[in-house]
């Protein structure tokens, strides 16, 4: 599994089709966080998905991949449900990017309740 943001995907091998560069790499997962557009998320054995970005205020995004990574981990260890996985990572992230600093990622209950709104805007996307 590879998470990038955008500005690191980039920088490792250019703007064109970098997510196809990326998955040709070796990874069977690769996430590339987008900020406010969501995440793109690329698994060989499962497709292609646009995540959105829960709508929210941002005040400091320091933590918000590293916390969007490791709820995406843990939730597709249990799971092996993919966007599922990473509806919970988006959500998680979303509480991180709140407050100053990585001190909040919502309680179990919480976090639920946005990745629910964050799954009905998952867009497939085509191979």
């Amino acid at each position: 599994m590879l998470k990038v943001s955008e500005d690191e995907a980039s920088a490792l091998i250019g703007r064109t089709k970098s997510s196809l560069k990326l998955c040709a790499l070796g990874p069977g997962i690769v996430l590339i966080t987008k900020g406010k557009a969501g995440t793109f998320v690329w698994s060989r054995d499962h497709g292609i998905y646009l995540v959105p970005a829960y709508k929210t205020r941002v005040r400091d995004p320091t933590g918000a991949g590293d916390a969007l990574v490791g709820a995406f981990l843990v939730t597709w260890v249990h799971t092996g449900d993919l966007p599922w996985s990473v509806a919970i990572g988006s959500a998680v992230a979303s509480f991180v990017v709140e407050r100053v600093g990585p001190t909040n990622f919502g309680t179990p209950k919480q976090v639920e309740k946005r990745a629910k709104t964050i799954f009905d805007g998952i867009v497939r996307m085509h191979e």
